[in-house]
């Protein structure tokens, strides 16, 4: 046997993939490696120049096939099976001769290299010099071949510079088609990884990628590397889940190269938290035991995937919640998925924030929870309008801050859902007609609107089983649809639930709301809300404070409320600025806080004189902003001073000015140490009016009367006129308007006058008329 070793100079690496029964075909043509080919191969294997490839960390098993040589010829074997370069590659790796070329790698000179030309996408070769004349191929394990299943296949090559020949010598390193392989990166020196188990039924084996393997194992796995870098870690056997539940190594994981044959047996939590992971697998998972994938994204920032992530069989699967839950890159294709057997898929793509797929087809007849599904999936808005939730249960904050989605769903039976607390919530554009839906069920409407920018629907609803609509339209800024027939009579927290729905003027009159006990915040900021709810039955409520905050225009009677459970009455009226019903007769017993109550509500003028206060502790700036007659904070002053109060309170009686409410207000600061902000003493005689018309301006006339939002004055004999002083009954002066250019007639914007009567008085140079005007 010719024996060509000593011509060598060296041996180069070729790194590509194959089949392990490939090998098995050398055997057939009777293939041997001499004792000095071997030394040549163990000097390539320890070749220091292979240690900088990226393959430094991938152990090799040679497995001699067979030398070639390019001119066709064999020359150191003594029978030889003949083969040319490309039939070498084709009886090795499969295929025929015509699917291979040699061609020369642009990173060298001199070598040539057999290149494979159908499937050359998926080899990856690439080689670098390594010594003059001689190249390194660095290769990329993790590809396939045809029916390859992921075999590993190294080729040594030989370049024979004496004769200009170069020999190929082929190497097989058998990995199993059923490898789970994963890369890992460590920054430190010394720095461990840990492949995270749970549960029972491990028997595997571990390839760590620096020339290290364990056995037998049935828990996690921990291996230290010498040094930082990027490993290949293969598994093989009995390994039916993975599980970093957000936790231990999840950082360190960076890919998914093979998901293998092995059978999986659950997902749940798999790789949850594993933020920096991509899926470069070509095949897909064994998923045919698998029932539950319950969060198995959630959290994997940079998933979106892999090449076969929208075949997967996800057939036998029941429990998605939160699969992509936190998977903030995720948007792969999955329409075409067989979720027919899922129950749950709460919080599935929440958080999933560029999400934006056709789902339309999917069958979730038998999804009984779908919580938080769409929640913050920003992008999301695909129709959905062919589900059949008919067993969906649970639809809480299901579109919550879904914030471009729109799709009409009008036509989903929803008769079995109970709770629908948030399910549009923050939902800014959405606007379908719902106003059909079956709500019978429902007992939660928490939020349910909350943010709702746009929608603006009547909603023709049966909602007598609703406990709990607290905050169900804040900030739903232009709702104002028709709900005046709901059966509200089970509701008991009304919390914030028209807080800025600054165009809500329904009306509400005859709502039961006899079970209510929290109306915090109800009206706050419904600036036009203005409806008459006098007819309430509030007798069990205990929290108005911020009821009307900033309800601009409510003035309706309040006065028959039975407001004897309420205990917080603070910033109830605040801005309410035209509130000036009669109130006096409320029972206000049980209240501790009145803070701000009347804050700046400048309309506000009754006499509370007969509250009992005696339990409140704070009425700091109660009417600040307000002017109360001294007729109404006298007997203010002279009522509360009967009552036994507490003491240290800081009460603000605004600008209201007192004169025979001296001394009770002095008995209050004395005998309770109230700190009192006022408009201080005030005795002057009130303007004296007689009640009823004074006529000495003839043709003067005031109409209409009663008035509404404008009064007219008519001048028809043209006398020149000095002005118009409009004053309530306690003599206080509410409005002047200069007439002096008024020859005929003029009309007056009396829009801010609360109802009342009023004395309206002109003046000329010499003369002036008044009349009692009553105000609608």
């Amino acid at each position: 046997m010719k024996k060509i070793t000593r011509y060598m100079f060296t041996i180069c690496t070729i790194l590509a993939f194959a089949t392990a029964v490939n090998a098995q075909k050398s055997g057939e043509n009777s293939v041997f490696v001499s004792p000095e080919m071997q030394i040549q191969i163990q000097k390539a294997l320890d070749n220091p120049a292979r240690t900088q490839s990226q393959n430094a960390n991938r152990t090799l098993t040679a497995t001699y096939v067979g030398s070639f040589e390019t001119n066709g010829g064999p020359f150191w074997m003594e029978n030889p099976a003949v083969y040319s370069g490309v039939e070498a590659a084709a009886f090795i790796f499969g295929g025929s001769p015509s699917d291979y070329a040699i061609s020369t790698n642009s990173n060298i000179t001199d070598p040539s290299t057999i290149t494979h030309t159908a499937w050359a996408s998926t080899w990856g070769v690439g080689c670098e010099e390594v010594a003059e004349d001689y190249s390194l191929d660095l290769g990329d394990p993790g590809y396939n071949v045809p029916g390859g299943l992921g075999s590993a296949t190294s080729a040594f090559v030989e370049d024979w510079c004496m004769g200009g020949q170069t020999n190929y010598v082929w190497l097989v390193e058998p990995v199993s088609s059923s490898s789970f392989i994963t890369t890992w990166a460590t920054t430190a020196p010394n720095q461990s990884i840990t492949i995270p188990t749970t549960g029972g039924g491990y028997n595997y084996d571990v390839n760590w990628g620096d020339g290290n393997t364990d056995t037998g194992i049935t828990g996690n796995a921990v291996h230290t590397y010498a040094s930082s870098g990027t490993y290949t870690v293969e598994i093989q056997g009995n390994f039916p889940r993975i599980y970093f539940d957000n936790s231990g190594d999840r950082l360190k994981i960076k890919s998914i190269e093979q998901w293998g044959n092995g059978t999986w047996t659950s997902m749940n939590s798999a790789f949850a938290g594993c933020e920096n992971l991509v899926s470069n697998a070509t095949d897909m998972p064994n998923l045919s035991s698998v029932t539950d994938m319950f969060g198995m994204f959630a959290f994997a920032r940079n998933f979106n995937g892999d090449a076969q992530f929208g075949n997967w069989d996800v057939s036998n699967v029941t429990d998605m919640y939160g699969m992509f839950g936190g998977a903030s890159m995720f948007n792969y294709p999955i329409g075409n998925w067989d979720v027919s057997n899922v129950t749950n898929m709460g919080s599935m793509f929440n958080g999933a924030t560029i999400f934006n797929q056709d789902i339309d087809g999917w069958n979730v007849s038998n999804v009984t929870n779908m919580e938080e599904m769409f929640r913050t999936a920003y992008a999301f808005n695909q129709s959905l309008n062919s589900w059949n939730v008919g067993n969906v249960m649970n639809m809480t904050a299901m579109f919550n801050y879904a914030r471009n989605f729109n799709g009409d769903i009008g036509g989903w039976d929803v008769g079995q859902v109970t709770s629908m607390a948030g399910m549009f919530g923050g939902a800014s554009v959405f606007n379908q007609n719902i106003g059909n839906w079956n709500v019978g069920n429902v007992t939660n409407m928490y939020r349910m609107f909350d943010g709702a920018t746009q929608f603006n629907q009547d909603l023709n609803w049966d909602v007598s089983q609703v406990t709990n609509m607290d905050r169900m339209f804040t900030t739903a800024m232009e709702f104002n649809g028709d709900i005046s027939g709901w059966n509200v009579g089970q509701v008991t927290n009304m919390n914030g639930m028209f807080a800025y729905a600054r165009k809500f003027n329904s009306p509400l009159g005859n709502w039961n709301v006899s079970n209510v006990t929290n109306m915090y915040g109800m009206f706050g900021g419904a600036s036009v809300f203005n409806q008459d709810i006098s007819n309430w039955n509030v007798g069990n409520v205990k929290n108005m404070a911020e009821m009307f905050n900033g309800a601009t225009l409510f003035n309706q009677d309040l006065g028959s409320w039975d407001v004897s459970n309420v205990t917080n009455m603070k910033n109830m009226f605040r801005t309410a600025m035209r509130f000036n019903a009669d109130i006096s007769s409320w029972n206000v017993s049980k209240v501790t806080n009145m803070n701000r109550m009347f804050y700046h509500a400048n309309r506000f003028d009754q006499n509370i004189g007969n509250w009992n206060v005696t339990k409140v502790t704070d009425m700091t700036g109660m009417f600040s902003g307000v002017t109360l007659s001294t007729l109404n904070y006298d007997a203010l002053l002279n009522g509360w001073s009967n009552l036994t109060l507490k003491n240290n309170v800081k009460f603000h009686g605004g600008n209201s000015t007192y004169c025979a409410g001296e001394v009770a207000r002095q008995s209050i600061i004395n005998s309770y140490n109230w700190t009192i902000n006022d408009g201080g003493k005030d005795c002057t005689p009130p303007l004296r009016m007689d009640l009823g018309e004074t006529v000495m301006l003839s043709g003067i006339a005031l109409y209409p009367n009663p008035m509404g939002e404008q009064m007219s004055i008519m001048n028809p004999d043209g006398q020149k006129l000095v002005s118009a002083a409009i004053y309530d009954l306690a003599g206080r002066l509410i409005k002047t308007v200069d007439l002096s250019n008024v020859s005929s007639e003029i009309t007056l914007d009396v829009s801010n006058l609360s109802k009342a009567t009023y004395m309206v008085i002109i003046t000329s140079q010499n003369s002036s008329v008044s009349k009692l005007m009553v105000k609608k």
